[in-house]
């Protein structure tokens, strides 16, 4: 949860008065979806503005599958979960709708995004149907690899555009911060798309 460079949760970084979870659950929230953080450690010292949380399990593997598993156990009297990542504040307005009419047009088990011709599998729509296949997967200990676990299954692959905002500075929707100079970059994008 920490990058390389930055010294704190990166979803607690702040942008605009605002830390970044509270952009991207300001985000969702408008899309109408219920919410839940995916937890992989203890952290009843922040504040993450009421929202519920779902902890990664200890008998599965310290990875981001094991908290996709975790919120499909949580939420599985629904058919699909959405995941996204909590370093990218950036997300599309439209996001839950464009997967879910996408899922419903391709019957696909899992949705992904994709920007600038890269996949971005940690933001997603995923069939809870396939929780027993991913534990399964995870308890074989073989891998853990997100995109090993993705390919054994249907997928659709969802394209996004990015948005120019000058002739120099491109907005991705999925840009998410891994160090120093993507939060200077973030505060820059940021500054752009408030005025």
């Amino acid at each position: 949860m920490k990058a390389d460079g930055v010294t704190t949760d990166k979803f607690l970084l702040s942008l605009g008065g605002k830390t970044i979870i509270r952009h991207i659950t300001e985000r969702l929230l408008k899309q109408q979806v219920q919410l839940f953080i995916s937890i992989n450690r203890n952290i009843d010292h922040i504040d993450l503005n009421e929202l519920a949380s779902i902890a990664d399990p200890d008998f599965l593997p310290d990875c981001p599958l094991s908290g996709i598993w975790a919120f499909m156990d949580a939420c599985s009297h629904y058919d699909h979960i959405m995941t996204v990542s909590s370093d990218t504040p950036f997300l599309p307005q439209d996001l839950c709708s464009r997967l879910t009419e996408a899922q419903k047009e391709t019957r696909a088990d899992i949705v992904i995004v994709q920007s600038n011709d890269k996949i971005h599998p940690t933001i997603a729509l995923w069939s809870t149907r396939i929780k027993d296949d991913l534990y399964a997967y995870l308890k074989d200990g073989k891998s853990r690899n997100m995109l090993g676990f993705i390919e054994r299954h249907r997928i659709s692959i969802l394209p996004f555009p990015s948005q120019n905002l000058t002739r120099e500075l491109t907005l991705d929707p999925f840009f998410n911060i891994n160090n120093k100079a993507d939060y200077h970059l973030a505060k820059i994008l940021f500054e752009k798309i408030t005025l």
